[in-house]
C-alpha cells in the first residue's frame, strides 16, 4: 500500500499532562501516535489524516495546555504515513479486558466472557476510543447506578459508542440516542451498534444543539474544555442524571463549578482512578 501523506503534530508537555494529551488526542481522532523524549521533557508524535482541520486540532491542543495550567507546544509537518499498517500493528497488542465484574470489552478476534453479564464487542479503529482509558471506564462504572432508574440516554460524543452499548445491554429496553460531531466517529459507531446487535440506537453526525428533547441521562465523555462550552447545552438536555467523565482529577472542581452553574444540576458521587475523574450530576429537584 503506498504511503499517504499525514499531518504530524510534534507536542511537548508537562510530564504531569501525559495523560491529558494522549487521551484529548484519540478523541481528536489522531490515527496514531508515539511518545519521545524523556521523563523530563516528554513529547508526542502525533498523526492525522490529511483531511483534518489541522488549525482545529491545534487549538484545541493548545486550550486544554491553557486550562491545565501548563502551556502545550505544538509544531506541525507533512510525513509519509501508511495508516493500514499502523492499525495492523495496534490490533495484535489489544486483548480482551474487564473494566469491573460487570463489563468484558473484547475484540473480534477473542472470545466473549461467561464470568461477565455484560460482554461488549469492540473492533479497534483510529481514534474513536477502545475502552482502554480510565475515562471510560469510569462512565462505565457510574452508568451501573443509574441505569435501573431510566428510560432515555443521549450519549454526547458517542466515538466508538462503547457507552451506548453499554447502557443497551444493561437496559435493552431503553431509547438511546447517540451522537458525534465527527462523520468518522459516526461510522465507527454505527459498527459497534451492529457488531453488537443494537441497530434500533439512534445514531447521527452533529452536536448537542440538535437535540430538542431532555433525557433521563446524559454521557459525557469529553474534556474540561469541551465541558465549560457545552455547560448550557448539558444543563437543558439533561433530565435526571449527567454523567460527567474525560478530565483528570485536577480538574474536577473546574468541572463542577461549570456544570453546577445555575444551580440545576448538584455533583454527587465521585469516581477516580489513576489520576482522572469521573462526576454523576443529578438534577436538583431529583437530590
Amino acid at each position: 500500500m503506498t504511503a499517504e501523506r499525514y499531518h504530524c503534530l510534534d507536542i511537548g508537555f508537562a510530564v504531569e499532562q501525559r495523560d491529558l494529551v494522549t487521551h484529548l488526542l484519540w478523541e481528536l481522532a489522531s490515527v496514531g501516535f508515539e511518545e519521545l523524549g524523556d521523563e523530563a521533557s516528554p513529547r508526542i508524535l502525533a498523526y492525522f489524516a490529511p483531511d483534518r482541520d489541522i488549525e482545529q486540532v491545534c487549538s484545541r491542543l493548545l486550550a486544554s495546555g491553557s486550562s491545565s495550567g501548563n502551556d502545550i507546544s505544538v509544531e506541525v509537518y507533512s510525513i509519509a504515513y501508511d495508516s493500514k499498517r499502523w492499525l495492523e500493528e495496534y490490533t495484535r497488542t489489544f486483548t480482551a479486558f474487564e473494566v469491573n465484574p460487570t463489563f468484558w470489552i473484547y475484540p473480534p478476534w477473542e472470545e466473549q466472557s461467561d464470568d461477565h453479564p455484560v460482554n461488549i464487542l469492540l473492533e479497534p479503529g483510529h481514534g474513536f476510543g477502545t475502552g482502554t482509558h480510565e475515562s471510560t471506564q469510569l462512565a462505565l462504572v457510574a452508568m451501573e447506578d443509574v441505569i435501573p432508574q431510566i428510560e432515555t440516554v443521549a450519549d454526547v460524543g458517542t466515538g466508538s459508542g462503547i457507552l451506548a452499548v453499554a447502557a443497551a445491554k444493561l437496559r435493552p429496553q431503553l431509547r438511546i440516542v447517540a451522537f458525534d460531531k465527527d462523520p468518522l466517529a459516526v461510522a465507527a459507531a454505527r459498527r459497534t451498534f451492529r457488531q453488537n446487535g443494537f441497530d434500533r440506537i439512534e445514531l447521527f453526525a452533529g452536536e448537542i444543539g440538535s437535540l430538542r428533547n431532555r433525557f433521563d441521562l446524559i454521557l459525557a465523555n469529553l474534556t474540561s474544555v469541551i465541558f465549560s462550552d457545552l455547560a448550557d447545552d448539558l444543563l437543558q438536555h439533561t433530565g435526571k442524571y449527567l454523567i460527567a467523565s474525560g478530565f483528570t482529577l485536577d480538574e474536577a472542581d473546574y468541572v463542577k463549578e461549570n456544570l453546577e452553574r445555575g444551580a440545576v444540576l448538584r455533583c454527587g458521587e465521585q469516581w477516580t482512578k489513576n489520576g482522572w475523574a469521573c462526576w454523576l450530576l443529578r438534577k436538583c429537584e431529583e437530590s
